[in-house]
């Protein structure tokens, strides 16, 4: 079975095409808070579910060591990178800020 999931992969990569029930999800709302009013759209996030999820996670796993951006901006990536946090991310502005009060430095934030 490995030797056909190899071929299956390195098709998918080759031709640079994933079949539409390869990509195909079910979304599920999952509540963020029980205590909160249940009637609120807001108190909800989305999940989305795999109908193929086993042999998408695998290939997933397969190609995400074999995947990177060579860009310079990521080196400010903060959220969803290995070792990095938000928590992170705020740390560095307010140290950033507090240069900005007591120099002549600008500072803009884009989210």
């Amino acid at each position: 079975m490995t030797i056909h999931l190899c071929i299956l992969f390195n098709l998918f990569l080759q031709h640079q095409h994933l079949p539409a029930n390869f990509m195909r999800s079910v979304i599920i709302p999952l509540v963020k808070s029980k205590t909160g009013d249940l009637n609120d759209v807001n108190n909800y996030r989305a999940i989305a579910i795999s109908t193929t999820r086993p042999m998408s996670k695998l290939f997933e796993c397969v190609i995400a060591d074999e995947v990177h951006s060579y860009s310079e901006f990521d080196s400010y990536q903060f959220g969803f990178k290995a070792g990095h946090s938000t928590g992170q991310y705020t740390n560095v502005l307010k140290m950033l800020l507090n240069i900005t009060l007591v120099g002549e430095v600008m500072i803009s934030h884009v989210s």
